[in-house]
């Protein structure tokens, strides 16, 4: 995330944190998301040394064996004057770039339980200890009154898009890239297979992640594609529309999901990895994280990379970065997923991955329209855009056809997805 420049900031963060510290801390904010007043926190002068604090290396409050409210608060102090800097996100009950549209501030408390588990279920642990070359945020400290989360500070790095972009980006490092996070989500999506009722209604852990307006947004989202539809002359619009949104209110959530994967989620280091000058890759905004269809994130991510081949900006990445990426992503992901077990398996996945890319596809185009297109206007507002709505249309309207022709308009229409198909066919040549 990149960080922004004014005079107002709608939380005080710096008095937070001291009050929280008793040490001094200027706060900057940071682009990103639209959900949340997020800020880098930084350290200006140091707590007097007269009341030192100790680090306790990122121990919860219990196990420093102290749970008076004066030692809870003591832990927290440690905790965060463990770090020179620090992120903040400030939930707002609204979108805080958009305040005319409410939003549960539930999402901060599901992002605090994602991270949590991150360090303390053994699931989703043992997910980042096979994934060295990936980072998500360490949580700090969860104020649920004043609706703060603390988190460690990822650093300041380029996201993904811009690493694709980026001259020095080349296709090997681009292609380390790809399969470290198709590896990752391949992992994250299936951490919880040995375990199948983790995940089940009902289930602790369903619990503490539920979230119905989320829900509800998500179905506002897929309302505004019908919307982009229509406005780019689709005349079976309303169709599509409601494909797309039955198919999102009964998918299965059988697999852990990020949620809300796509370029601003992910940040590059391209040479902090774990094996010499690999890509290290970090992912943020965990608010929409858990149970989900199988499908989800990577059709989310793989919409915007397919946004950007069609991309008429000089800015995007050049094919042959994109291709390589995206065809290592796809490639690790079927590679280090399980085998579908039979043919009606695989097309379901296959459907889910076409719908949900459609419809993600046609949504972003419009929505964010100025990372395509510099021609003036919003939303559906040239060519450009309408020609790029019609690629997800395509899609949507190949999952309504029966399989052996869902796959002619496949390779008739979409090379984009070809590498992908046959990667799938691999999983269920694999039982053998």
């Amino acid at each position: 995330m990149d960080a922004n420049y004014r005079d107002y900031l709608p939380f005080d963060f710096a008095n937070y944190l001291f009050s929280l510290t008793q040490s001094h801390w200027t706060a900057q904010e940071l682009s990103g998301g639209n959900a949340n007043h997020v800020v880098r926190a930084v350290q200006t002068r140091p707590r007097p040394p007269a009341n030192p604090v100790i680090p306790n290396h990122g121990l919860p409050a219990a196990a420093t064996g102290d749970d008076s409210d004066n030692g809870q608060a003591s832990n927290i102090a440690r905790r965060i004057l463990t770090y020179r800097t620090i992120v903040l996100k400030q939930a707002p009950p609204y979108f805080a770039k958009f305040p005319d549209f409410a939003f549960s501030q539930r999402r901060q408390f599901v992002e605090a339980q994602a991270l949590r588990l991150f360090r303390a279920d053994r699931h989703l642990s043992d997910v980042l200890t096979r994934n060295p070359s990936i980072d998500v945020p360490l949580l700090l400290h969860h104020d649920e009154a004043q609706h703060v989360l603390i988190q460690s500070d990822l650093g300041s790095h380029m996201t993904l898009d811009k690493f694709l972009a980026c001259p020095s980006t080349t296709a090997e490092s681009a292609a380390v890239a790809g399969r470290h996070l198709g590896q990752f989500l391949a992992d994250l999506h299936h951490a919880y297979d040995s375990d199948s009722n983790a995940l089940a209604p009902g289930s602790d852990l369903h619990a503490s992640l539920a979230n119905e307006d989320a829900e509800t947004v998500m179905q506002g989202v897929i309302a505004n594609a019908t919307r982009f539809m229509k406005a780019a002359g689709v005349s079976d619009y309303e169709e599509l529309g409601e494909r797309a949104l039955q198919h999102w209110m009964g998918r299965k959530k059988t697999a852990f999901s990020q949620g809300d994967i796509w370029f601003g989620t992910i940040m590059v280091d391209p040479s902090a990895g774990w094996d010499s000058d690999a890509p290290a890759l970090k992912i943020c905004d965990w608010e929409f994280a858990g149970p989900n269809e199988p499908a989800a994130d990577i059709a989310q991510l793989g919409a915007y990379l397919h946004l950007s081949s069609l991309s008429s900006l000089r800015t995007t990445p050049s094919l042959p970065v994109l291709d390589v990426f995206s065809s290592s992503l796809y490639t690790l992901y079927s590679t280090s997923s399980p085998p579908f077990r039979t043919v009606h398996e695989m097309r379901e996945f296959q459907r889910s991955v076409l719908i949900m890319h459609g419809w993600e596809l046609v949504n972003a185009a419009a929505w964010r329209h100025g990372l395509w297109c510099d021609c003036p206007g919003a939303e559906v507002k040239c060519e450009h855009i309408k020609a790029m709505i019609w690629e997800g249309v395509k899609l949507l309207r190949a999952v309504g056809q029966p399989d052996d022709e869902m796959e002619e308009m496949l390779g008739e229409n979409v090379h984009w997805f070809s590498a992908f198909w046959r990667s799938m066919d691999d999983r269920l040549v694999s039982l053998g």
